[in-house]
Formats: C-alpha cells, sequence, structure tokens
C-alpha cells in the first residue's frame, strides 16, 4: 500500500509540490502547473486582477443588489426631474413669448412694458418716459414689467435647476468614482425636491397682481411734472 494513503491531503499536496520543482512525479504536474510551467495559482490571481481591471469600479458595485436599487432609484428620479423641468422651460418660453407678442410696442418694434408708474420699460431696462407712453396705443391686457421679470426671473431658477440634474447625472454615471449608496439615496431626494418645486410653482400669470388699465393709466398722470422730450 501507498504511504500516501496515510497521509492528510494537504501534506500530499506539499510532497507532490515538491516533486514537481525537484522534476519529479510528471503526472500530477497539471494539479499546480498549467502548460507553460506557471504556478496554477499565480494564474488566478492574474485572473481576478484582471476582472477588476476589465470591470469600472461602478461596476463592481453594481454586482450588489441593494446597490443596483439605490443606484436605479436616483436615475428615475434624475428622469424625473428632468422631464418635469423640460415642460416648466417649454410652458414659460411660451408665457415669455406671449408677454412680448401682447406688449407695447415702440416704433422700432421694440416691446414696452408697463411700469406702476406709468412709465414704459424695454426687455433690456431701458425707461421710456410717460409722454412717449402718452402716444403709444395700450391695449387692455397690456403686460407688465412684474410680468416679465417673474418670468425670466422664472427662467433663471429653472436653468439652475438643470444644471444641478446634470451634476447629479454625471455623479450618479461616473465609473472610476462612483457615488455610495448613502449618496444616491440623497441624490433622489434631491431630485424629488427639484421636481416638487418645478411642478409646484403657481402659474405666473395668477401670482401677480392686476396692473392698471390704459385708461387708469393716462387718469393718473400728472403731466406737469413729466420731462421736456428732446427731439
Amino acid at each position: 500500500m501507498s504511504d500516501d494513503h496515510n497521509k492528510p491531503p494537504s501534506r500530499i499536496d506539499f510532497d507532490d509540490l515538491n516533486n514537481e520543482l525537484a522534476g519529479a512525479g510528471h503526472a500530477k504536474a497539471a494539479r499546480f502547473f498549467d502548460e507553460n510551467g506557471r504556478p496554477r495559482s499565480d494564474r488566478e490571481k492574474a485572473r481576478k486582477r484582471g476582472i477588476k481591471r476589465i470591470l469600472s469600479e461602478l461596476e463592481l458595485l453594481m454586482l450588489d443588489p441593494a446597490y443596483q436599487a439605490a443606484f436605479q432609484a436616483a436615475n428615475d428620479a434624475i428622469d424625473g426631474a428632468q422631464a418635469a423641468l423640460d415642460a416648466a422651460l417649454l410652458e414659460n418660453a411660451r408665457y415669455i413669448a406671449d408677454l412680448e407678442d401682447r406688449a407695447v410696442k415702440l416704433d422700432d418694434g421694440r416691446a414696452v412694458f408697463i411700469r406702476p408708474d406709468g412709465r414704459g420699460e424695454t426687455a433690456n431696462g431701458e425707461i421710456i418716459p410717460i409722454e412717449i407712453m402718452l402716444t403709444l396705443d395700450i391695449p387692455p391686457d397690456a403686460p407688465t414689467i412684474e410680468e416679465y421679470r417673474a418670468a425670466r426671473a422664472r427662467q433663471r431658477r429653472l436653468a439652475e435647476h438643470g444644471e444641478d440634474i446634470d451634476k447629479a447625472r454625471e455623479e450618479v454615471s461616473d465609473p472610476d468614482n462612483p457615488a455610495s449608496k448613502e449618496r444616491l439615496d440623497d441624490i433622489r431626494k434631491e431630485m424629488e425636491e427639484i421636481e416638487c418645486q418645478v411642478n409646484g410653482t403657481p402659474t405666473l400669470r395668477s401670482s401677480f397682481n392686476a396692473s392698471p388699465g390704459p385708461d387708469e393709466i393716462r387718469a393718473n398722470l400728472d403731466l406737469t411734472a413729466a420731462p421736456t422730450l428732446k427731439v
């Protein structure tokens, strides 16, 4: 009977390896070496290192079901916020276009919005004197400068939300520096908050006080204090 039957498996492996290193026992060489004579243990380690090199840090984290769920929830929230933002941007752009279309027009075609003091103001902030405003045909629904400023202010806020959404999308999708599961949860909450803010903004038209009509403007004008118009 062979002495190997009386040895523990670990001892047999140890002896076999020593025999291989000494050039004996060729029948058992495949247990420790590949066809190139490289130790199989080294090849296995190299294989695992290769897997890690092939997979990005994000892909490795995605192997965890809990992380994968948080990742999906964050992306769903980002998509929801983006969809709400896109709709709000379109609505606000149409509203601004409507204000500009209904605004009083100067002879050169520029839109003028009604100020509380009866003067006008262009989109770039130029003040139009009262005596010029009196020469213009002011329709009853002429938009006020407050309406126009509010619409522009909302446009800026929406643009800021867009920047926040873009940053969140980049952070979530970074393959080499992925967000932690906790950070993904925070991003989801932030995006849900943005979506609520965008959707919860009241209609601009209903949030403004009614502006005075052209007859009321003309009645309240004190032309004795109006500056002389230089030709």
